[in-house]
């Protein structure tokens, strides 16, 4: 199975900020902690208000965020495609998945659980450091992002 996460972590490690500086060694102990998972069309990654304990990276395919609304149906706020990362707020905090992430068509993820990342910092500190650098990275983005969308609504 490593192989086969290794292939996948290879082919995303450009596309993707917390991945974009680890060389091909350091892409190799991460690969030892993760997994491939499949996903059907429709089928629920994450679920909201659910305890996080992993993160994920889109290999392949496509996912929707949702959020239920006030009166309990759920709303589409984002896609997350190919190259990009969901849940990585569960790394760093201990607080409930805040949307809905499910398989918008046939996918495939490399996950990241807690425990997982807790090994690579006992293995390589210096790997662990370099994942959450691009994690801020990644946030600092995402904040921006809605920022700029929150000026613009106003």
């Amino acid at each position: 199975m490593t192989t086969a996460v290794m292939r996948y972590i290879q082919a995303l490690a450009n596309q993707v900020p917390m991945l974009d500086t680890l060389d091909v060694v350091e892409l190799e102990i991460l690969s030892r902690f993760s997994s491939v998972v499949e996903l059907n069309e429709n089928e629920v990654l994450f679920q909201e208000g659910d305890p996080g304990d992993s993160m994920a990276f889109v290999a392949d395919g496509l996912l929707a965020v949702t959020k239920k609304t006030a009166e309990g149906e759920d709303k589409g706020i984002a896609g997350i495609g190919k190259g990009q990362s969901v849940g990585e707020m569960s790394i760093i905090d201990k607080y409930p998945r805040s949307a809905t992430i499910i398989a918008a068509q046939p996918s495939v993820i490399i996950l990241l659980d807690k425990a997982g990342y807790q090994k690579v910092e006992q293995q390589s500190p210096r790997v662990a450091l370099k994942l959450m650098k691009g994690l801020a990275r990644t946030l600092s983005l995402r904040l921006r992002q809605t920022s700029n969308r929150l000026s613009s609504s106003v």
